[in-house]
């Protein structure tokens, strides 16, 4: 049954989907006339308890099994949660890295209501394969704070997608309204990643300048390979240790577990584990990072889980703050090293880059370990390790 699924999945619901799908209402309209009988059968003698609940139990664990069965064969379960991911967990990469192309020449501003956000993603997703989900897909700007800047104005970008009768049931409105945390949280490490990268780019082109000039960007080149190592190996883990590994869960119970109030507890979990392993708060407002971004000592006390949670995020946010300014910063100062010295201005904005960077960067690796349990957190115990790598936190922490 499970290798006819990914078939029926290609080739939509043809004769032999109306067969099955006939099938199933005659089986369950004779395990509902069989269900009828034995019902009448408890009313013409005293009433027991005992009996009713179990028959009701065998009721409810048949009308289970039957749902999930039609979830799965006639509603196409499996393309659902392959559209999920592919928008909501940006498994379609190539796809967000174009839109974040179309949107890049717009983000050192808040967000214009004026910005047409379909067309853009539309336009990013020309030539790829055709998705049936992709046309009920919506791309906009979920409601602003008041005098918001251009990063937080970016974080409130939101995907929707109409979900039709009665996959509803699994995905409603509050499954949605929590993945489109994890969208706009994963969106923001791509876009982060993404800008190093291309200042990575830029950086080779310099070859040409002389030692000075060299000597006065190395600082700058060195910092911004600190930052995308961290961004790197913070993406690989989101990617790998934490997507990757509840959705392979997720789909493997979608396929197996022949019952709907399974698979809604299976998913409740998965989705529950993806915000929790991505630092995200279940219960955080539409506007996702509210509130001023705290400065930590580099030893921490343990919080409660929730606020741990919250801790983590923002010196994250603020960390990817940092990656950004310091690439606008790169872009200003490799120009102007070009034809001139670099103004002080300048100079003392990387010296407050850098030592955020240092003091943000210090605090969220001494609390992530604080929370780390190899044998409670083992995800949290590989990313620790990647971020680690040759005990490269510990001999830069500050005293």
């Amino acid at each position: 049954a499970r290798g006819d699924n990914g078939a029926a999945t290609s080739r939509g619901v043809g004769a032999e989907g109306g067969d099955e799908a006939l099938g199933a209402a005659r089986a369950m309209e004779q395990s509902f006339v069989a269900y009828g009988a034995e019902l009448s059968g408890l009313g013409d003698a005293e009433l027991h308890l005992e009996p009713l609940g179990r028959l009701l139990s065998r009721m409810q664990r048949r009308a289970s099994e039957l749902l999930w069965r039609h979830l799965l064969k006639e509603c196409e379960l499996m393309r659902l949660l392959h559209a999920v991911k592919d928008y909501f967990l940006l498994g379609r990469g190539e796809l967000f890295h174009r839109l974040l192309d179309e949107l890049q020449p717009h983000t050192a501003e808040p967000p214009s209501e004026r910005l047409d956000l379909q067309s853009m993603l539309s336009l990013a997703a020309s030539g790829g394969e055709p998705d049936p989900y992709f046309d009920r897909l919506t791309l906009s700007l979920a409601p602003s704070a008041a005098a918001e800047g251009a990063y937080d104005g970016w974080c409130r970008l939101r995907l929707r997608l109409h979900v039709g009768w009665p996959l509803q049931l699994l995905l409603d409105a509050s499954s949605l309204e929590r993945y489109n945390q994890l969208f706009s949280f994963l969106l923001t490490v791509k876009r982060v990643q993404k800008e190093l990268h291309a200042s990575w780019a830029t950086q080779t082109t310099c070859r040409a300048v002389s030692a000075a000039q060299r000597s006065a960007l190395f600082p700058m080149w060195r910092l911004r390979a600190h930052m995308s190592f961290v961004i790197d190996n913070l993406q690989y883990y989101l990617q790998v240790d934490v997507l990757e590994a509840q959705w392979r869960s997720l789909t493997a119970c979608a396929q197996t577990c022949a019952d709907f109030e399974a698979l809604c507890a299976a998913h409740e979990a998965a989705l529950g584990a993806l915000l929790s392993q991505c630092f995200l708060q279940a219960t955080a407002a539409a506007h996702p990072f509210p509130g001023p971004r705290p400065h930590h000592m580099l030893t921490v006390a343990l919080a409660p889980p929730w606020r741990q949670a919250s801790s983590v995020t923002a010196a994250l946010h603020q960390i990817f703050q940092l990656c950004l300014a310091l690439c606008r910063l790169l872009a200003y100062a490799e120009a102007a090293e070009r034809g001139s010295r670099a103004d002080e201005a300048c100079r003392a904005q990387f010296a407050n880059i850098s030592r955020e960077f240092s003091r943000q960067s210090a605090f969220l690796f001494a609390f992530l370990s604080n929370m780390s349990s190899p044998q409670a957190s083992p995800h949290l115990a590989q990313l620790l390790m990647r971020l680690n790598f040759n005990n490269f936190f510990v001999a830069d922490s500050p005293a």
